[in-house]
């Protein structure tokens, strides 16, 4: 009896150590089926290769450009007068320092010549005067009633008129007598053209179509002495005011003179 325990006993202990060494060839008690497989993580070798700089960018470029030189000239010559353009405060005027003799037209009494300021007439004979056409009409006389001349007459023996024309009437009678104030130097003429002679009864309602100058008032009459009349500008204005208002559309350097 004994003799048959202890055989059981060797057996039992053979039967354990054979399962002791089946679990420590398959990795130990710690290895679970689906766990974490064990494997080293793996050092990468070093490198003995140089470590590299970031690239320094190229130096911008400096452009160095040399003082521009301002010519000597001479010091003790004045400068050149400036002259300054103004507002004309309406869009209907004529600017004799563009159209001069071109489309200022003398009927022959007058010779025409054109200077920077303006369009000067020289009377040669008796009844001079000259025109300019519109191609598009200034407003009805009516409404553009005002008109404002800048001129600068030589003298002041007889004065001047001015003629117009219009599409309701194109004779060209309508006439106003006006005087210069201030003979050899510039001013401003204003004059009314409803208050025009020699008009058809319709004459104001038609668009300004041609503006006639006489420099002066007396056809018959041939001047002894040298005449000119120079005239810069000629605008239409709605109000007397506006009319009023009028400097010209340009101020030359004898006007700025005056005003210091």
């Amino acid at each position: 009896m004994k003799k048959r325990c202890i055989i059981k006993l060797i057996s039992f202990a053979l039967a354990a150590a054979m399962m002791l060494f089946v679990m420590a060839s398959c990795g130990g008690a710690g290895n679970k089926p689906g766990g974490d497989s064990g494997t080293a993580t793996e050092i990468p070798a070093e490198t003995n290769a140089p470590t590299q700089e970031p690239a320094t960018p190229a130096p911008t470029a400096v452009v160095t450009r040399a003082p521009t030189e301002e010519p000597a000239g001479d010091p003790t010559e004045e400068p050149a007068p400036r002259i300054k353009a103004l507002d004309p405060g309406t869009d209907f005027y004529l600017d004799f320092t563009e159209l001069g003799e071109s489309v200022f037209n003398s009927n022959g009494a007058c010779s025409i010549e054109q200077e920077e300021d303006g369009a000067v007439m020289y009377v040669v004979a008796n009844d001079p005067f000259a025109t300019v056409n519109t191609e598009t009409g200034f407003g009805t006389a009516e409404e553009y009633r005002y008109i404002a001349m800048k001129m600068k007459a030589s003298k002041n023996d007889y004065n001047g008129e001015y003629r117009f024309s219009t599409t309701t009437d194109g004779r060209g009678w309508a006439m106003i007598q006006f005087d210069y104030t201030k003979p050899g130097e510039w001013e401003i003429i204003i004059i009314d053209a409803t208050t025009a002679g020699y008009m058809n009864p319709d004459t104001l309602e038609g668009d300004v179509t041609s503006i006639r100058i006489d420099p002066y008032n007396d056809g018959a009459v041939v001047l002894t002495e040298e005449y000119s009349l120079k005239i810069e500008s000629i605008a239409l204005f709605t109000t007397l005011e506006a009319a009023q208002a009028y400097k010209g559309l340009y101020e030359w350097p004898d006007e700025a003179a005056q005003a210091n």
